[in-house]
């Protein structure tokens, strides 16, 4: 089959050139039995007999590569983690394991993409994961584009060397893929067994006091934008990206662009439609309830895509407080303004660990005002079942520290991302942290 493979191979560059070399290397990572190995030899082959131009048979073989690479992640992407969970009683593993292994694959991601490239009979199966667990497209291209590149010239060099002896280079790099598969097999699923036992036998690590809570708090009533995702900063660039496009259309090329601290003052954990108020107001703009919806909406169209093209980051002290919150036995709920809350928790892989939601959709289905008014947070303790005062809040925006102070809630705990600290004091957090793991350090 090598012989029939190598001959379709040789035929196909022969005949079409560069072409025929992207279309090779397209199908090698969705139909591995088409070997790199095999095929970048043999292109390396043709560039030594003066047919094809290094520099070409690499740009064009590379281009293949992130054609095939970029199909698989998009395959792995629309499936997701709920294409996983349907496996899991085949698979062996549940909601917990998949959540370690996410967790470690976004901690050396970068890492296990790059090298993945080079690494024969894994080059393809590492497509899957940053495209079930989403990772930004820019990203995986970018690392994709730099680890088939390196592999791709190595081997299209060494058959130019090799010459009519090209085959050679797949006699070699073949056995070296059979002996990283058989390791790296038996390695995983030990790795798997022995986290599962231990994690059977570990008992829960936290308790309520280790949390920096005070008595009486049972519910934990968590802002999305800032304080768990990093999806403040996409919203601050959507903002921006609104309002000076809006400012510019309005004023020309000498308009003063929307600042951080416009943000901060008067779009920040506010309800979109009332961000677009204030911030109109701040600058003695008239505006109507159609041109408040107008730019309200532009913004939310400018998040989505941001969110799609880039992805969103999770700070890690975030998840581990969350992950300590379960294990405690804390009931947990998101309350945001954002209308995008759900599809945020689905992509970072966040969802497992909240139980209710209160966004900017229950917010308008139940006619809920939102912050600085306490309604939000009332309702999400609600739902886990808490009263306002067996409830503690999370918030790094003015208004929601507000919204918590004004209703008389458990505990308010200010998360200083902007360096505000002082001003999350004025308005009500009975405490203020860098980062929600600074709460775990007496543990």
């Amino acid at each position: 089959m090598t012989a029939a493979i190598g001959d379709l191979a040789g035929d196909l560059i022969q005949e079409v050139g560069y072409a025929g070399l992207v279309v090779l290397m397209a199908v090698e990572h969705v139909f591995p039995p088409i070997p790199s190995e095999l095929v970048l030899p043999l292109a390396g082959f043709e560039v030594g007999r003066g047919n094809l131009s290094l520099v070409g048979a690499v740009a064009s073989s590379t281009a293949g590569s992130l054609i095939g690479a970029s199909t698989l992640y998009a395959l792995a992407r629309r499936g997701g983690r709920p294409l996983i969970l349907r496996l899991r009683a085949v698979l062996g593993i549940g909601e917990d394991d998949l959540d370690d292994a996410e967790r470690r694959f976004r901690r050396h991601s970068a890492w296990i993409v790059l090298l993945g490239r080079m690494v024969p009979g894994l080059r393809s199966a590492v497509s899957l994961p940053p495209g079930l667990l989403r990772m930004p497209f820019r990203r995986y291209l970018a690392l994709t584009a730099t680890g088939s590149l390196v592999w791709n010239t190595l081997l299209i060099v060494a058959g130019q060397q090799l010459g009519s002896r090209w085959s050679e280079v797949s006699d070699f790099v073949g056995p070296i893929a059979q002996w990283v598969l058989v390791a790296i097999i038996p390695l995983t699923v030990v790795a798997l067994v022995v986290r599962r036992r231990r994690r059977r036998r570990a008992p829960r690590a936290y308790t309520r006091p280790m949390l920096g809570l005070p008595d009486g708090v049972t519910a934990l009533l968590f802002d999305l934008d800032g304080v768990l995702t990093q999806t403040a900063k996409v919203h601050q660039a959507a903002w921006k990206e609104m309002f000076d496009g809006f400012l510019r259309e309005r004023d020309g090329d000498g308009f003063r662009p929307f600042e951080p601290d416009d943000y901060n003052r008067y779009v920040d954990g506010m309800p979109r439609y009332d961000g677009v108020r204030g911030f109109l107001e701040s600058r003695t703009i008239e505006h109507d309830e159609a041109l408040v919806r107008t730019l309200g909406d532009r913004k939310n169209d400018a998040v989505q895509r941001k969110i799609r093209e880039d992805g969103v980051e999770v700070y890690e002290g975030s998840r581990r407080y969350l992950e300590a919150a379960r294990d405690a036995g804390l009931r947990r709920a998101v309350v945001s303004s954002s209308a995008n809350t759900e599809e945020v928790l689905r992509v970072t892989g966040l969802a497992p660990l909240i139980e209710a939601r209160v966004d900017g959709v229950v917010a308008a289905e139940r006619g809920l005002p939102g912050k600085p008014q306490p309604d939000t947070f009332v309702e999400g303790a609600r739902l886990l079942g808490a009263e306002p005062a067996q409830a503690a809040v999370f918030e790094d925006a003015l208004a929601g520290v507000q919204a918590g102070r004004a209703g008389n809630f458990g505990a308010v705990i200010g998360v200083d991302r902007v360096g505000q600290a002082e001003a999350l004091r004025e308005h009500g957090a009975d405490r203020v942290v860098q980062d929600l793991d600074e709460l775990l350090a007496a543990r």
